[in-house]
């Protein structure tokens, strides 16, 4: 399953859709069906060198394929066009939108084959996804008839009636103290469950939701700094290597799943989501002529997932609560020296 040029690769662009939480990957923003292209991360125009010498920076096989779903993501019309005016740049960030891409490919590849099914349904229900709805009269028909799609999509399987309500997370100038901190907002990916859990959070409990994960984001920057300092001396088996503190240049937060349950007295919230990390440390390392110490850059992506609780009681005054320290459960990261 991959990208073709100049076919019809909606299948395609739906299952890219479904996998990114209907978000442009560069601006983070949701976007229609209407409105959705395919972008390919590393651009189908770098050929030759410039491809080979991409693939030797992030690791890439020589079986690398630019229209394969490890490569594509979907993006807004704007994103692409001001991408697409600009000189390609082999940015951390990249690699960080390559590895999601390559997270998700599974996935696409799946739910592809499904969209691609040649039935009827499959391809009336599409054009009403594709449907544009910029006119007043197409927005109106759509309001008026999608409800019943939906109730009759619940009397098959009500589980699958539910949907993803994507939600930014701004942090203000205080929180965003010291001022070059990598992280300016958070993205929040909730079904129902999720949205309730933050309402009972912010209505019933009184607390703040920015400010919660403001302090979270603090704790989770600290761990993942952390590991990978401890990774740095490991990096190369031929020397000693020595970290000096890493700093954190980009870090994209999603949280993903929000849930809450009754505990006698008290109510205990648990948030879950994921995180991508790219960071550089200054090295200090065994010259390979062993004749003394050379000063080397290190580089590192880190990926994973993390969790963290809240307990409120019912006693407790508005915004009060003991949360739980961020933890970090899946993990992943790559590292690199030069």
């Amino acid at each position: 399953m991959r990208y073709v040029p100049r076919a019809d690769n909606t299948p395609l662009k739906l299952a890219l859709l479904k996998a990114w939480n209907y978000l442009c990957h560069m601006c983070q923003k949701e976007i229609a069906v209407a409105h959705a292209e395919i972008d390919h991360i590393v651009p189908r125009s770098l050929t030759g060198q410039a491809l080979k010498d991409l693939k030797d920076l992030f690791g890439l096989n020589d079986s690398f394929d630019l229209d394969d779903p490890m490569n594509l993501a979907p993006i807004c019309r704007p994103c692409n066009m001001r991408k697409g005016d600009e000189t390609f740049d082999a940015a951390p960030a990249l690699l960080m939108q390559l590895k999601k891409a390559r997270r998700h490919r599974d996935r696409v590849i799946r739910d592809c084959k499904s969209f691609g099914s040649d039935t009827r349904v499959a391809r009336d229900l599409q054009s009403a996804l594709k449907a544009e709805l910029s006119s007043q009269k197409a927005k109106d028909a759509f309001l008026d008839h999608a409800p019943e799609v939906v109730q009759r999509l619940a009397n098959l399987d009500a589980d699958r009636a539910d949907y993803v309500k994507n939600r930014v997370v701004e942090l203000d100038e205080e929180q965003l103290e010291p001022h070059d901190r990598p992280i300016r907002s958070l993205a929040l990916h909730l079904r129902s469950r999720g949205r309730e859990t933050v309402s009972v959070l912010e209505d019933l409990c009184g607390h703040s939701l920015t400010d919660l994960l403001a302090e979270r984001m603090t704790d989770l920057e600290e761990q993942i700094c952390a590991r990978i300092q401890v990774e740095f001396p490991s990096v190369d088996d031929w020397a000693n290597t020595t970290a000096g503190p890493p700093v954190m240049t980009h870090l994209d937060v999603g949280v993903d799943g929000a849930d809450y349950e009754r505990y006698g007295p008290a109510v205990e919230f648990t948030f879950q989501g994921s995180f991508e990390s790219y960071l550089t440390a200054s090295l200090v390392q065994d010259s390979r002529t062993g004749d003394g110490l050379q000063d080397r850059q290190g580089e590192a992506e880190a990926s994973g997932t993390f969790s963290f609780t809240l307990d409120w009681a019912f006693s407790s005054e508005p915004g009060d609560g003991e949360v739980g320290e961020c933890t970090i459960e899946d993990w992943d990261s790559s590292l690199y020296v030069y």
